[in-house]
């Protein structure tokens, strides 16, 4: 109750100065104003002065070295997104910060590295899985995400290929328009015969064959029944 009360009444102060400060500036000479502005900047200090420097209060150049001390550490503060292309991320890498969330494209074999990209199918959620394993052993009290996207179905995590393959669930994604041209191509002619599928898919931050985001082996990118 006593902060509300100081705060209410250095409002009240504020807005009775500001009120006379223009009541008096209609009436008074240039010289007088002068007076009256500097009477008034002094009575706003005064006013404003804190009873005390005790923490969290706010007083420069009167308490140093501040009273509190710090209690925090920036790494346990901290979220980072690892992500290697071309394998595992090594867990030395990530000890001791407080959130680990690892993207995606973790280990999924650009180049002729190896990785979930070459898999057939591809098994990323399974290697998302076990680099979460050997992140959270190596570092006790670390939390460890996967990144999810909320928005892309990605056919490279084995439970949304389930639910692409299932036409139980074709209603869930949008389609393609009925008729081409379409931007981004329903096939993928790398198979014989090729796979093909309506609901709407691109190729933007994709695996490919033979070169794309993360490099597929012959003869192309295996999503299961959809095309990549």
């Amino acid at each position: 109750m006593r902060k509300i009360e100081d705060a209410t009444l250095k409002t009240f102060k504020l807005y009775t100065t500001i009120f006379f400060k223009n009541m008096l500036m209609q009436r008074l000479s240039l010289l007088q104003r002068l007076l009256t502005l500097l009477l008034l900047h002094l009575l706003g200090q005064t006013s404003a002065s804190p009873t005390t420097c005790s923490y969290p209060t706010n007083c420069p150049n009167q308490v140093l070295p501040r009273s509190d001390t710090q209690t925090w550490m920036m790494n346990q503060s901290t979220i980072i997104m690892p992500c290697n292309n071309s394998g595992f991320t090594d867990p030395k890498s990530t000890l001791g910060w407080s959130i680990v969330d690892f993207d995606w494209s973790n280990a999924k074999g650009t180049g002729n590295a190896p990785g979930w990209a070459k898999h057939s199918p591809m098994d990323d959620e399974e290697m998302l899985f076990q680099q979460v394993q050997m992140t959270a052993a190596a570092t006790p009290g670390t939390t460890v995400w996967v990144y999810r996207c909320s928005v892309y179905a990605y056919p490279w995590y084995t439970s949304v290929r389930k639910l692409l393959d299932d036409p139980a669930y074709a209603p869930w994604f949008i389609n393609f328009k009925p008729k081409g041209p379409w931007f981004s191509p329903k096939c993928d002619n790398n198979f014989d015969p090729p796979k093909c599928s309506d609901l709407y898919h691109m190729n933007e931050q994709t695996p490919g064959y033979p070169h794309g985001d993360g490099d597929c082996k012959a003869p192309g990118c295996d999503c299961g029944k959809a095309p990549w």
